[in-house]
């Protein structure tokens, strides 16, 4: 009895040293850790798994493969195709072409040169607008400017298409121009490319299209690291695009005095336009949204009403685009305003339809 009295302390206390050696203590410090680094490698091979689901996606054609050349920013086939701005001296205008850029003419505008003085029977077209006129990232034969050109003269019919349109230009702007310098061409129809974003002043949508290069930037440096992230990127850039877009853009037409400028200046190249004897039409471009679920159905509603309610002519292409998936006419995935070759040829159709029953004179048969 007593032996077993001195054997269970003993080995009691042997429990206990057990217990408080370092060996013990180090393992349960190290715990934490072991399951940061569980935790580590787990969203590493989750990520690799991802990255090849992507991948077998790409090779299988469900998915595009994101390339430098999916997010070219204007270098078509090596080929610069957007012009250098530089200050301008007028402060409306804000920017204007870089004389010697080599997209620029001698006019300092987009295309082959051009006189002022226009041949005899020949029916002279002046295009205003900014940079979806101007055909930003898109080569100038695939512009619809340079298209429209070849379609009105297909029929024995003498039309020139002057490409007056600069990045950036607010409808303001566009006035401004068009008393400047666009009237000395003396133009017989002046047409005027509308965008969305149209009342906000030239010094604003400049800096807006700097910030836009950035963030194209970033997505190049990412697709060439990683296929997946690049895919997250955009899923993730199509959901702010579209909460920013539609804010963004109810402030701009709730805005009273930008609103109330856009329409002074529609109305007085009206004006100007039957003063200089020729004939004025409005050609309004939707944005590249989802058309399924598109934002600005009440801002194109307000701009075209405003339209009519002045007796401009006008066509929206808002329902053309919508017949294209809206990702099929972006120039790259992450511009949401400059529609690509497709949306350009799109348009030159639609404004040569519009011309040939408004505006030109009757074929001769």
């Amino acid at each position: 009895m007593r032996a077993s009295i001195n054997r269970f302390p003993r080995t009691r206390n042997t429990a206990t040293v057990y217990r408080n050696t370092p060996l013990l203590s180090l393992t349960t410090v190290r715990s934490p850790l072991s399951n940061i680094a569980i935790t580590l490698l787990s969203l590493l091979l989750t990520l690799a798994l991802a990255e090849c689901t992507v991948r077998t996606l790409q090779a299988l054609d469900y998915l595009p493969v994101f390339t430098k050349k999916t997010i070219d920013k204007g270098n078509t086939n090596n080929k610069r195709v957007n012009a250098k701005l530089v200050k301008s001296s007028n402060p409306v205008l804000f920017m204007e072409f870089d004389r010697n850029d080599p997209n620029i003419n001698n006019a300092g505008f987009r295309g082959t040169d051009f006189a002022i003085e226009k041949t005899a029977g020949t029916t002279r077209i002046a295009i205003l607008g900014d940079s979806v006129a101007y055909g930003y990232s898109v080569p100038i034969e695939e512009t619809f400017s340079h298209l429209l050109n070849k379609q009105l003269n297909r029929d024995g019919q003498k039309v020139e298409v002057l490409n007056f349109s600069v990045n950036g230009y607010s409808t303001v702007a566009e006035l401004e121009l068009y008393k400047t310098r666009v009237r000395d061409y003396h133009p017989d129809i002046v047409l005027l490319a509308y965008v969305l974003n149209d009342p906000i002043p030239s010094a604003f949508v400049v800096q807006s299209v700097g910030s836009a290069r950035k963030q194209a930037d970033a997505f190049q440096w990412l697709s060439r690291t990683t296929q997946f992230g690049a895919w997250v990127y955009l899923k993730w850039q199509a959901v702010m695009q579209k909460i920013d877009q539609k804010n963004n853009y109810r402030s701009i037409y709730a805005n009273q005095d930008l609103w109330k400028s856009t329409t002074q200046a529609l109305t007085e190249l009206t004006k100007l336009t039957q003063q200089d004897g020729a004939k004025f039409g409005v050609v309004v471009f939707p944005l590249l949204l989802d058309f399924s679920n598109y934002p600005m159905h009440d801002i194109h509603k307000q701009v075209d009403d405003t339209l009519q309610t002045n007796d401009i002519k006008y066509i929206d292409l808002l329902k053309d685009f919508s017949a294209i998936p809206y990702m099929d006419l972006r120039p790259h995935p992450n511009d949401d305003t400059h529609p690509n070759a497709t949306g350009h040829a799109i348009a030159a159709e639609k404004i040569s339809e519009m011309l040939e029953k408004d505006f030109l004179p009757p074929k001769q048969q």
